[in-house]
């Protein structure tokens, strides 16, 4: 396999939301204005362009299933629209996949059509966006429908997704991913397998973890005999559990196929946990070879406040990403594409940005029920939502947060240029609730710090998220409030170092009731 012709500096993945969001007639015009416009003067290098969902797609396929024609019964808006404006797009110009190949190549921009490898949507069996081959073959799905599953539990979340044991779900869906970079003129194609993870039974998936590599090495063998054909190489981008271990837990051998070669891209994470997720262990397995790292961010676990952006894009590049991928982020307007990405893509400009360090939540994935169990089939352990109770010891709860500034230093070297130092810090800590009067003991990196000094408000703490108002999908961002009590100290910035950082919180005799703490932030100002 040859080197990829390029290291991109952002990925970006588009759900095909115009297809089923506007009404028909969607015109070539429309999606080069209000998709792929979006993205000029931006450091967007490549578009992940999501082709369909359960294995109904919106595209010009005649291999797979489109949609509407496996079921007429478009019962719901956005089948409907999606039926219309994919009509419409074949009459005018070929399809919707023909019209981004044009579009995209107009642009100057990399398309790599994106392929869901599962869904596990809970939604009717008689929709149109339920594809016909599950609904007609139950027996093929991840849990038979003769088998009493509780409810909720991921088993249940799963249970209607392909079981890619059997030979013809795997042959179904290569033949839908070979269409792709046979008849279209692309970069490449993504094998998203965390949209949604499981791709077979639990206690099953390490077993056979040999045949998803067996599908993904004949992905690449069909691929590099296109490629050469075209005297290009085709690239293939796989998105993965957010460890290794998880990964292959889950029937991925991802270090298999970066020491095969046979990925050139390989994409870690859901995005839910992005200052959880230990990306080095993937960049330690690509040594010898021309495989890349990107690591994900989802925007809707609420990382669209430019401080946390940029700490986690800080801390990717610093275990080895060769850049950034975005899930949910599309829509967002191209001013805010050029402001915010603009940053966190540029080394020199990121090291001058504020940055807001965090500890994640596993209850952002709030349960294991529907869909959103799947994500909790991959999600590590994380350290909070955590309850602090009294201990008779000196000793209390202890907590680990990550920076990938450097710290140790008043002056830092990026590139030929020295810039200065932090000109601030702030360790803070967010309470379900704080009774008043409540005194904690908290250190950091060992260093007692003063509660007296402390500020302390009950307003709780914001973030941004999309809001729905106007019916606006993914487009306008609000600042939304937790409830709680938040208690700031503003520590010396050289109190904190580059890596892992040791925060401990005890709680004395004699009080019974817990306190949750649900918010842990390190906060590092350089403006």
């Amino acid at each position: 396999m040859s080197t990829p012709r390029k290291k991109r500096r952002v990925l970006c993945n588009d759900d095909g939301w115009i297809l089923e969001m506007q009404e028909p007639p969607i015109t070539v015009a429309a999606i080069r204005e209000k998709m792929v416009r979006t993205y000029e003067r931006t450091p967007v290098d490549g578009l992940l362009w999501c082709i369909g969902d359960h294995e109904v797609y919106n595209f010009e396929t005649q291999v797979g299933e489109q949609i509407g024609s496996g079921s007429q019964d478009l019962r719901h808006e956005s089948e409907k629209y999606a039926y219309g404006n994919l009509h419409h797009l074949i009459g005018e110009s070929g399809g919707p996949m023909t019209a981004m190949v044009k579009v995209c190549k107009e642009a100057g921009m990399d398309l790599f059509p994106s392929v869901r490898m599962n869904s596990h949507y809970h939604i009717e069996e008689k929709q149109a966006s339920y594809g016909r081959h599950r609904r007609e073959n139950p027996h093929l799905r991840i849990g038979p429908p003769d088998e009493d599953i509780p409810i909720p539990s991921v088993e249940n979340a799963i249970r209607t997704g392909l079981d890619y044991k059997f030979y013809k779900n795997r042959r179904i869906m290569a033949n839908v991913i070979c269409e792709l970079f046979e008849r279209w003129d692309v970069a490449g194609v993504e094998l998203d397998f965390m949209r949604h993870p499981a791709m077979f039974r639990p206690e099953e998936a390490y077993a056979h973890r040999y045949l998803m590599t067996d599908f993904v090495r004949f992905i690449r063998s069909r691929m590099d005999e296109i490629g050469h054909t075209r005297g290009k190489h085709l690239e293939l981008i796989t998105r993965v559990a957010p460890t290794v271990a998880d990964s292959v837990r889950t029937g991925l051998d991802v270090e298999t196929w970066i020491k095969d070669k046979l990925v050139d891209i390989v994409v870690v994470g859901v995005g839910f946990l992005p200052f959880e997720m230990k990306l080095r262990e993937f960049v330690d397995l690509t040594e010898g070879t021309d495989c890349q790292i990107y690591g994900s961010v989802e925007a809707l676990r609420w990382a669209l406040d430019e401080d946390v952006l940029a700490a986690i894009a800080q801390r990717y590049y610093k275990q080895g990403a060769v850049g950034i991928h975005l899930f949910n982020f599309f829509n967002l307007p191209q001013e805010w594409k050029q402001k915010v990405l603009g940053g966190i893509a540029d080394p020199n400009k990121l090291a001058r940005l504020d940055k807001q360090y965090e500890l994640d939540r596993s209850d952002r994935v709030e349960s294991t029920s529907w869909h959103v169990g799947a994500f909790r089939y991959t999600i590590p352990r994380v350290q909070l939502p955590a309850q602090l109770r009294s201990t008779e010891t000196g000793q209390g709860m202890t907590l680990v947060i990550e920076i990938a500034d450097d710290m140790d230093q008043t002056k830092s070297r990026v590139g030929a240029a020295n810039i200065a130092g932090p000109t601030g810090c702030t360790l803070g800590l967010g309470f379900e609730f704080l009774p008043e009067g409540e005194i904690l003991e908290v250190r950091l990196n060992s260093t007692p710090l003063d509660w007296n000094a402390a500020h302390i408000s009950v307003e709780g703490w914001n973030h941004s998220e999309f809001t729905t108002k106007d019916g606006n999908y993914h487009t306008d961002l609000a600042t939304v409030n937790t409830p709680g009590t938040l208690v700031e100290f503003d520590v010396d910035c050289l109190l904190l170092r580059e890596g892992a950082n040791v925060v401990e919180l005890r709680r004395a005799p004699p009080h019974s009731d817990p306190v949750t703490l649900l918010h842990v932030t390190v906060k590092i100002q350089f403006n």
